[in-house]
């Protein structure tokens, strides 16, 4: 009884968040389910609850859970870029959890929404969970982690430790890059950093990073990364 009642409040709570979203934040994508099976059609995100729903090209809609699901990307129409997400775990055997992969490279750099701010997302008010962070207090709302090689760990945890010795290669070049665009401490401004350490790297080696997406260094040095 006690597992039908908790099934019952977790659907819903996914369709209380799905239908507290705007109508048109619907996106072209693709589900790769845990099973292998692949869907494409018009997905929405929920992070609070780790459900992406998604809407059939012939007209059912399904939502699927972190458990079910292996990986999923869509079209942000409003930021211009495809979005991915995959499921992964946390490092020293951590549990499985949904990232949102950011960047890749030379720095595999992940997020995902915090437990206490999803907690206080679940009483659905208008507030859209699954647009692009900017501001430092939407920063805020996520945990960032650093992949280099095999080694994941928190971008705190690689700032303190590993940053100066990983990119003592690029030292000048990041450092007029903080300067020129006035970055300070915050979590915004060291992305940035890191993308630009991966675009550095990517320029370096061509071949090894020849198949992944790309940005102009002169473009990122000039312009201001939001």
């Amino acid at each position: 009884m006690k597992k039908i009642l908790l099934s019952l409040g977790l659907a819903w709570m996914v369709l209380l968040s799905v239908e507290a979203r705007p109508k048109d934040n619907w996106s072209r994508g693709e589900i790769k389910l845990a099973t292998g099976e692949r869907m494409k059609g018009e997905l929405l995100y929920a992070p609070e609850v780790e459900v992406v729903s998604i809407k059939l090209d012939d007209g059912r809609h399904r939502a699927y859970g972190s458990r079910q699901v292996e990986s999923f990307s869509f079209w942000d129409a409003r930021k211009q870029q495809t979005r991915y997400f995959v499921k992964s775990h946390l490092p020293h055997g951590g549990r499985e959890i949904v990232f949102e992969n950011i960047a890749d490279g030379a720095l595999k750099i992940q997020r995902f929404l915090k437990p206490y701010s999803r907690k206080r997302l679940l009483p659905f008010t208008s507030v859209i969970t699954d647009e692009i962070p900017e501001t430092a207090q939407e920063h805020g709302r996520y945990q960032y982690y650093v992949q280099e090689g095999e080694h994941l760990m928190t971008i705190e945890h690689f700032l303190r430790r590993r940053f100066s010795t990983s990119t003592k290669r690029w030292q000048k070049e990041l450092e007029e890059y903080r300067y020129y665009n006035e970055l300070d401490n915050g979590i915004a401004s060291w992305l940035k950093v890191l993308l630009y350490y991966n675009v550095l790297e990517a320029e370096h080696n061509p071949k090894t990073y020849e198949s992944r997406p790309n940005v102009d260094a002169s473009f990122i040095l000039m312009g201001n990364l939001n």
